[in-house]
């Protein structure tokens, strides 16, 4: 069988995850200079203790859709740091939060001013322009509260 270069660039690292048995890094794993893991919202102070406003992103370490929308944070992370705080929490591993917040799927991205109260969440998987409006239009909000 002949593979096009651009297959053998996208397969080659899948095969060699198969064969040597790694995965791909999750996003609980990936380093982002503007975006926070957390384990815990409330006694860690994360959104109580922020002078900006804090957007979470809740995900699945399952899901496809959470991976894209997790990339998207990371980038408007790096141009809105400035304006807000980003935290991600992983669903799987902090069900107590999911319930808590009640964040019934995932990807789901949550906006807190800093009194604590949650703006309207958004659901699912998004585009770059739907997040970055979502954060646009959440900043307002608080700014109007």
């Amino acid at each position: 069988m002949k593979l096009r270069p651009l297959t053998s660039l996208i397969l080659l690292p899948c095969l060699m995850a198969i064969i040597t048995g790694c995965e791909a890094p999750s996003r609980t794993e990936m380093k982002s200079e503007f975006v926070e893991v957390a384990t815990d919202l409330n006694s860690s102070g994360v959104i109580a203790k922020s002078e900006k406003p804090v957007l979470v992103d809740f995900f699945s370490s399952t899901s496809g859709h959470c991976d894209s929308v997790s990339a998207i944070v990371d980038e408007l992370a790096i141009k809105y740091h400035d304006k807000m705080k980003f935290v991600r929490v992983n669903g799987d591993e902090n069900p107590s939060l999911t319930k808590t917040y009640q964040v019934d799927s995932f990807p789901t991205l949550r906006v807190f001013s800093q009194k604590n109260k949650s703006i309207m969440p958004l659901l699912g998987l998004r585009d770059k322009m739907q997040v970055e409006d979502y954060i646009k239009k959440a900043l307002l909000t608080i700014e109007q509260q």
